[in-house]
């Protein structure tokens, strides 16, 4: 995946964004749908900018819905989106700007985000923009354009890209990367992240036995050319891997491989014990004899 075409695709993304909320573009500081989920959420956004530098430790601490204590869960929490939108907080922009703003930016994210995960999986360009087009300007997200945490959709492409990099290619970062995305999918809106838990079961479901074919099969392939090289007579490493029942019997390979090799020393040191009692014994004979002849 090329960042030039990436860089085209999100520039495609912008447009539909700017396309499908229309003609929102044109006033992104006074225009607006007069919807009190907008308010709520240009009030959230504007929030988190508001206290993050002041008092990070009490932002649920909202003010609203006084005196109680952590009101910011009363909503949806928005802090990924709130972090995203607190630079033009800070520098003067207006709740309604800010709010606005990240409307066209989590639209434009949340297909580029599915626009890599088919790219990723396919290698197809077009079937990127197609699938990233049908996530991002569907009829579920378009009915819910007041709703921040319904267009910061990104989470959940990403979480499944993670996830499956870390099946085929086991590395720490990967794992890292898929519990960055639920953190942050959670960070956005508690929905959300069920969503993303759902999603991730699935695709365990649906990858887990394929993964397990392939991976299991080359692991189950290192023990026997191991156990096949011992009943030769040739020692190689031999590392248990692959799921619990594999490093079983690998654990168990080790363990007879290194009792027979013990009986094998002991036989050895036993034989020559032997070997060396036996000798002295018919030296003495042998030179008994010998004198023998020459008397």
């Amino acid at each position: 995946m090329s960042r030039r075409r990436t860089l085209w695709a999100a520039c495609v993304f912008l447009l539909l964004a700017i396309v499908h909320t229309w003609p929102l573009v044109t006033g992104l500081n006074h225009l607006s749908r007069w919807n009190h989920d907008e308010w709520l959420n240009a009030w959230a956004v504007s929030w988190i900018a508001h206290q993050l530098p002041r008092d990070p430790v009490h932002l649920f601490d909202a003010n609203i819905f006084y005196p109680t204590e952590s009101t910011l869960a009363y909503t949806e929490p928005l802090i990924v989106p709130g972090l995203m939108g607190a630079p033009l907080r800070w520098l003067g922009a207006s709740p309604l700007l800010t709010y606005n703003v990240l409307v066209l930016l989590g639209l434009t994210l949340t297909a580029l985000a599915m626009y890599a995960l088919v790219v990723t999986w396919s290698g197809d360009y077009w079937g990127g923009l197609l699938a990233g087009a049908l996530l991002a300007f569907s009829t579920p997200l378009l009915t819910r354009l007041p709703h921040l945490q319904a267009l910061h959709l990104y989470w959940l492409p990403l979480a499944l890209l993670a996830f499956d990099r870390l099946l085929t290619r086991r590395r720490t970062r990967d794992a890292a990367w898929l519990g960055a995305c639920v953190v942050g999918a959670a960070l956005t809106s508690g929905y959300l992240v069920v969503f993303v838990t759902f999603a991730l079961a699935g695709a365990l479901l649906a990858r887990g036995p394929r993964w397990w074919e392939r991976d299991g099969a080359v692991v189950l392939m290192r023990l026997a050319a191991a156990a096949e090289a011992f009943g030769r007579g040739r020692h190689i490493p031999y590392k248990p891997a692959g799921a619990v029942e594999v490093r079983a019997a690998g654990h168990a390979f080790l363990d007879m491989r290194a009792r027979i090799e013990r009986q094998i020393e002991q036989r050895t040191l036993l034989l020559s014990g032997v070997s060396h009692d036996l000798r002295t014994p018919l030296t003495r004979m042998r030179l008994a004899v010998s004198m023998l002849e020459e008397e």
